[in-house]
């Protein structure tokens, strides 16, 4: 593993405990906080985009695993990229 990965991978790991953080904060809202959502959003498209990267030269391709992303977050929580 390059030095590049490992750090794009503790990134993504760090952007994951923030994304949680986020999703425990929304459970407790009772209303609407568009800022957060809208960082929250920011957090998804920066982990799919590290997430890409740093996919393992015997998986899929990088542009595959994009498409699966993509579909999760579109069919899953309605975003669209």
């Amino acid at each position: 593993m390059s030095r590049a990965t490992a750090i794009e991978e503790r990134m993504i790991r760090d952007l994951l405990r923030r994304k949680r953080a986020y999703e425990g904060y929304f459970k407790d809202l009772k209303g609407v906080d568009n800022p957060a959502q809208s960082a929250y959003l920011s957090l998804i498209k920066a982990i799919v985009e590290l997430a890409g990267k740093t996919a393992a030269p015997e998986a899929a391709d990088a542009e595959e695993c994009r498409r699966v992303a993509e579909r999760i977050l579109r069919d899953e929580y309605g975003v669209e990229l």
